[in-house]
């Protein structure tokens, strides 16, 4: 299935024209009008297309919808160790991704992000202070 897309160069285009205005007005006059069924001029001016999301370095356009259903995808083969979906996120922060899997709805995707916050949880941490013992026993060491 092809969604009909739309380009936000599109949109602010057609919100600069004159019949925009026009349509804007009378929804503005209208809105509060009980006896008129007042439509936002922006659905009209959409004409039930999906606002057109694109890659930095690709000519393939996906709606917006498709893009938040694809991340989600992603994510989810992420976190469940796909390797050819780590090979393609290497060069990502992956920790970014935590904060977004906590709201997809697969039940193992919350097991590993509830075992990986608990491994990060129990890491040994310093503080500035252990800083001056190790270089006090640095200097012993070189004495």
């Amino acid at each position: 299935m092809c969604d009909k897309l739309v380009s936000v160069n599109n949109i602010l285009e057609g919100v600069h024209s004159e019949e925009f205005k026009n349509d804007f007005f009378e929804y503005m006059h209208n809105m509060f009008n009980p006896n008129v069924e007042a439509k936002a001029p922006i659905i009209k001016l959409m004409d039930g297309k999906d606002l057109a999301v694109q890659g930095s370095k690709t000519t393939t356009y996906m709606s917006s919808q498709t893009y938040v259903v694809f991340y989600d995808w992603v994510l989810t083969k992420f976190m469940k160790g796909d390797k050819h979906i780590g090979w393609l996120l290497k060069g990502i922060n992956k920790n970014m991704f935590f904060d977004r899997a906590e709201n997809l709805e697969d039940k193992e995707v919350k097991n590993i992000l509830n075992k990986k916050r608990k491994e990060v949880e129990g890491r040994a941490t310093f503080a500035l202070g252990d800083l001056s013992a190790l270089q006090e026993l640095k200097t012993k060491l070189e004495k």
